[in-house]
């Protein structure tokens, strides 16, 4: 009789909620619309959404304090012992924690903005708990399968949201070049990780750092396939072309969401991707990391500043923050990896509140 492995399922929690709180916010949506009251109030297409909206920023609340729990706890646990793809540390656990809060100040933001456009629906919100979930999937991730599920999970709603004022055209042009440009991304970094499964045989962040092999070109290959699908995530030079365009189109709330949330998640897995899988190379991946911090924070200030349109310029400038926060991945050391953490922290609540006040 085959063993059944011990796995612990309370390592779930945050993604567990989140995923929970985007069922229900689906099936609400079904059960309201057909109703005519609730509570006493009448059902109407912007109390629906407020009632969502209140709901996903409860679930994610939850979510907030479980990750804080385990952040607290100083603790690391696995979801499977014998096969480690997912594990909580405090690292992941705070990560998490920042995508949660990102995720519920979006929510609130986005309830008077979109009731203003009249497309205040359920599935808005169920969308942004959906990328939440593989966000919060990806930087726990400790193998290169998990880190695209999560990856995929991620993009995937964030396409259908940035057109989702399906009546504005230049709305369905940016999802239309977000989600071309977003899967020739992720084939090159699928590519890249199938180049590192057969150069080190195993997709474990740990069998990675053991049987990677400088020089080995075809690990090398996947390597740099994978800071190449990486870079177009973080929108960094000259894998930038899509910020601009995408911001501009999609509405101010999802562009919020987008802008601090995929930032966040994508900095924090490459920064576990290098750190577990590939830290005795590190050295050797300084020169292309310092060309691409020097060209982003160029290209994005440079641009920024002859811009006429305010979701351009923050583009520009979500491009020029991405070379700042590589300036961390060039020094390789703890030192830089926390101060990329507390960067993202100021990022966050400067970047919604440039947001919010746009939308005034």
């Amino acid at each position: 009789m085959i063993p059944l492995p011990e796995l612990n399922f309370s390592v779930l929690a945050p993604v567990g909620f989140v995923a929970v709180g985007a069922m229900l916010i689906l099936m609400g949506e079904v059960f309201l619309t057909r109703s005519e009251t609730f509570l006493g109030r009448e059902v109407t297409e912007s109390f629906i959404g407020t009632v969502l909206a209140s709901t996903a920023i409860f679930f994610l609340i939850l979510t907030i304090w479980i990750a804080g729990l385990a952040f607290a706890s100083g603790g690391s646990e696995v979801f499977n012992p014998d096969n480690p793809m997912y594990q909580l540390d405090p690292f992941s656990s705070l990560v998490t924690a920042m995508v949660a809060l990102s995720a519920l100040l979006a929510c609130a933001l986005s309830i008077a903005y979109l009731a203003e456009l009249r497309i205040n629906h359920g599935e808005y919100y169920a969308l942004i708990m959906l990328s939440t979930t593989g966000m919060m999937l990806m930087v726990a991730a400790v193998d290169l399968i998990a880190v695209f599920l999560g990856l995929e999970l991620m993009s995937i709603p964030i396409y259908v949201l940035a057109g989702f004022d399906r009546r504005k055209l230049r709305s369905n042009e940016s999802a239309l070049k977000y989600f071309l440009i977003g899967s020739f991304a992720s084939a090159i970094l699928l590519y890249g990780m199938a180049l590192l499964y057969g150069a080190t045989g195993s997709t474990s962040f740990d069998a990675i750092r053991l049987g990677f092999d400088p020089g080995n070109s075809i690990g090398l290959v996947g390597l740099g396939l994978v800071i190449v699908g990486f870079a177009f995530k973080i929108s960094s030079v000259p894998f930038h072309q899509w910020t601009p365009d995408v911001y501009e189109g999609a509405p101010s709330a999802v562009t919020a969401f987008m802008s601090v949330t995929v930032k966040v998640s994508a900095f924090a897995a490459l920064i576990r991707l290098l750190g577990m899988a590939f830290g005795p190379i590190e050295h050797q991946l300084v020169g292309i990391l310092w060309v691409l911090a020097a060209l982003t924070m160029i290209v994005g200030n440079a641009m920024a500043v002859i811009q006429d349109n305010v979701k351009r310029l923050l583009a520009y400038s979500s491009i020029a923050h991405a070379g700042y926060l590589l300036i961390g991945l060039v020094t390789g050391t703890i030192a830089g990896y926390s101060a990329m953490v507390f960067y993202l922290i100021a990022y966050t609540f400067m970047n919604l509140g440039a947001f919010r006040v746009m939308e005034e």
